[in-house]
């Protein structure tokens, strides 16, 4: 990062390859350099989603949550709501 003059860098967990647990760990030992946000499989889930949001930044320290449109299927035109 120093070499190209990168002062702080995103970070996100993805499931099956970096678990947000871990991704917390990482951060916390270079908070000053990596900003770490959590990835939730199905943000849809009205009952598991905020929970998880909620445990990712009051319990591990990230930041919020990363959607990743392709793969969970999130796109701005979904019209899928929370209830």
């Amino acid at each position: 990062m120093d070499a190209n003059s990168i002062e702080k860098a995103v970070v996100v967990a993805f499931e099956g390859q970096v678990t947000s647990e871990k991704l917390s760990e990482i951060v916390s030992k270079h908070s000053d350099r990596l900003v770490g946000f959590a990835y939730m499989p199905n943000p849809f889930n009205a009952e598991q989603a905020p929970a998880r949001l909620e445990y990712a930044v009051t319990e591990l320290g990230l930041k919020g949550m990363k959607l990743l449109p392709g793969i969970q299927g999130c796109f701005h035109s979904t019209k899928r709501r929370r209830n």
